[in-house]
């Protein structure tokens, strides 16, 4: 079995003139937008396409891959995309980076192109806690202000774009989540223009957005894929009628990761008939548990998690795995701040959360 690494070393049919793009180029592209080019990226900002390969100089891969979850698989990656044949004339353009803590939002989008293939892609999470804050914000909120802009990023760019060109909306995670809501939610002379959207293990949302009239508009155009142990791609209200890959390595959470996903000789993904047993009961079970809280809980919960994280001035998840002692010492401090209330009503939800998701994981009809 390939991955998306040994798929970009070996599969070569040519050039996007006469190629078409695979659900694996898509994935590999919202791959890609996780690279932060905020300060080492500029002169893709413009609605100018640059070569991606112009990123090829010493020390800069490591730096803009520096808040990606998968750090090192994704330096390996950007540099064979450097050598790629098939990746060769890759450029990029559009660039908009935006994290704003008063909005809670980490939001970063940008268009590349191939030949006359135009792939509008949308990041996911990223390491920062900003992120995550955001990820959580969608339990309750039927719309994030990331959700606005990335309608008005797709209008915007749309109108720049030449008239015939193929046109994709792409994502990962988080990002799978944008992509679906923009093309749901962009007028329908925009949702004409567009070929393709796919959403890589999105997140669904807090209102069944699949049954609206305007996703109807783009049904047919859609694709969601999500790993077999699929744990993001499931919460909420989300599409049903995915698709499943095959991913290696630990079951949860890790196969998430689009580098864990497996590729077959027909360099397409390798699927299966649906999602594992601990996928299905971990749905149930946030179902389950969400629907037991009203909207100002998840908020007031949402709030009193981040609240405490910020106080023990947390701002990257890679500060959880850092020295212990000094993260457990202020800890323990804005422990000892937090209403008694507000500690019990946080400890029984995370254990409501574990005991219907044993539940179900042990049910044999699920």
């Amino acid at each position: 079995m390939k991955t998306i690494i040994e798929y970009v070393q070996e599969y070569d049919c040519g050039n996007f003139e006469t190629c078409i793009l695979t659900p694996v180029d898509m994935l590999i592209l919202a791959e890609l937008s996780y690279f932060e080019l905020r300060k080492y990226g500029t002169i893709y900002c413009s609605k100018k396409f640059e070569k991606f390969n112009l990123l090829d100089r010493d020390g800069i891969v490591e730096k803009i891959t520096n808040h990606t979850i998968d750090k090192e698989y994704n330096i390996a990656l950007a540099k064979e995309i450097f050598k790629s044949n098939r990746f060769k004339n890759l450029e990029m353009a559009f660039y908009m980076d935006k994290k704003s803590s008063r909005d809670v939002m980490q939001y970063a989008s940008m268009v590349y192109r191939l030949a006359n293939n135009y792939v509008i892609a949308f990041r996911g999470t990223d390491m920062s806690l900003l992120g995550w804050h955001e990820d959580l914000n969608l339990s309750f909120l039927d719309r994030l202000p990331s959700h606005e802009l990335s309608i008005e990023f797709v209008q915007r760019v749309i109108d720049d774009l030449p008239k015939g060109a193929n046109i994709y909306l792409v994502g990962h995670s988080k990002g799978g989540n944008f992509a679906t809501f923009a093309a749901s939610y962009i007028p329908p002379e925009y949702q004409s223009r567009i070929k393709g959207v796919y959403d890589f293990d999105g997140p669904g949302y807090k209102t069944d957005i699949f049954k609206c009239r305007q996703f109807k508009n783009i049904e047919h155009k859609y694709n969601k894929i999500v790993p077999y142990d699929s744990i993001v791609g499931t919460l909420m209200i989300d599409y049903s009628k995915y698709k499943v890959v095959s991913a290696a390595g630990p079951n949860g959470i890790s196969q998430h990761s689009p580098f864990k996903w497996k590729l077959g000789d027909d360099n397409d993904f390798v699927y299966l008939p649906k999602i594992s047993k601990t996928s299905r009961a971990f749905d149930r079970a946030f179902e389950d548990w969400l629907s037991e809280l009203d909207d100002n809980t998840k908020m007031d919960y949402t709030f009193a998690i981040f609240d405490f994280l910020y106080k023990c001035g947390i701002k990257d998840l890679r500060q959880l795995t850092g020295e212990i002692l000094p993260l457990f010492k202020r800890a323990r401090a804005v422990q000892k701040r937090m209403k008694k209330k507000d500690k019990k009503v946080a400890y029984q939800a995370i254990v409501k959360l574990g005991k219907l998701f044993l539940q179900y994981r042990f049910k044999r009809d699920i």
